[in-house]
């Protein structure tokens, strides 16, 4: 199913239960890097799995410039900014790192 299906069977709580358990999976063993859904943070237990085999970055990312598309809770813009105000302390919380994803890299060069 995909995340849309599954939160419209069976709700945000179920789905939560669900990354929580493929959270504490995934992050039991070394030399992975994973990426999360920004709700991942509304669950604690989560904290100290992710921190438990390696460092956690937080990709700072203006709301505005974030997909709606295929995302149960990102329904529009002002509940993207309520969601931000509510898990911007806890993505503080949990990362070890910031990353700014908010600039503009137009100019930006790769050189071989």
């Amino acid at each position: 199913m995909t995340i849309p299906e599954i939160f419209q069977r069976h709700g945000e709580d179920y789905f939560r239960e669900i990354e929580k358990k493929v959270t504490l999976s995934l992050c039991s063993s070394t030399g992975k890097v994973i990426s999360t859904g920004g709700g991942v943070v509304t669950k604690e237990e989560n904290l100290y799995s992710l921190k438990q085999n390696g460092i956690v970055y937080h990709i700072l990312r203006d709301v505005s410039q974030l997909s709606k598309e295929g995302r149960p809770l990102s329904k529009d813009l002002d509940t993207l900014l309520k969601m931000e105000k509510d898990r911007l302390p806890l993505y503080k919380n949990f990362a070890d790192k910031t990353i700014d994803n908010n600039k503009d890299l137009s100019d930006f060069k790769i050189e071989y």
